[in-house]
């Protein structure tokens, strides 16, 4: 992994302050297996004998050997826009966007999953915020209110038998949190805080596992 960065900070006046960063990200990664299956009962080809049905009962399904890489390359980055109300209180919005690589699943259960590989994941974070020091420093109040949208979440997937990392669709959060802490006296410190989700969704899951128990809400492209 390779990486390099640069932020400036602009003081456009006593009161404003704007922030931008870029990050250059360079990942590589290779994969060669040789899967062993002691089992006899894991190597075989329930399909050729029509008895699909018994594959959840096959923990370590037959599995090829890989021999592959992973190369991406990606450009993410940041916005701050900061501005001082007063002394005591500043208010800021900011962007941001990361990337994670993508990799290879270490486990011969991926091919219940149909894939060996999974892809990067993106997340494009938003937030508009408050922080107060109030009191002499004694009192601080912070808010802050985010909407993150990811795109190719890598989720660890439960086969059965094991969890495998894959690309789970896309998934939309957004929330407000708080955080405050008052200094009482020289010897009492009270911290309080809450984070409330309003929401937390997936937009899509292409190739998720079908729960056992509601096949009801599984069909034939899940």
């Amino acid at each position: 992994t390779y990486a390099a960065f640069v932020q400036t900070d602009w003081h456009v006046n006593d009161k404003l302050t704007v922030t931008t960063g870029l990050r250059y990200t360079k990942d590589k990664k290779s994969l060669e297996s040789d899967i062993v299956i002691d089992d006899p009962f894991a190597a075989l080809d329930l399909t050729l004998f029509g008895a699909s049905a018994l594959a959840p009962f096959q923990f370590f399904p037959p599995a090829p050997n890989v021999s592959d890489t992973s190369d991406s390359s990606e450009v993410s980055g940041t916005a701050i826009i900061n501005y001082s109300v007063s002394e005591e209180v500043n208010v800021y919005g900011s962007y941001s966007r990361g990337f994670k690589g993508g990799g290879f699943a270490l486990d011969a259960a991926a091919a219940r999953v149909g894939s060996f590989s999974f892809d990067p994941e993106f997340v494009d974070a938003y937030e508009l915020g408050l922080k107060a020091r109030l009191l002499d420093n004694r009192l601080s109040l912070d808010f802050a209110l985010y909407q993150n949208d990811i795109k190719g979440f890598q989720a660890n997937t439960f086969t059965g038998s094991s969890f495998v990392p894959s690309n789970a669709g896309d998934i939309n959060i957004r929330g407000l949190e708080f955080e405050g802490k008052f200094q009482v006296t020289p010897n009492l410190l009270l911290t309080g805080g809450f984070n409330w989700l309003f929401k937390a969704k997936f937009g899509d899951y292409p190739n998720a596992l079908c729960p056992v128990v509601r096949q009801d809400l599984c069909t034939e492209v899940q």
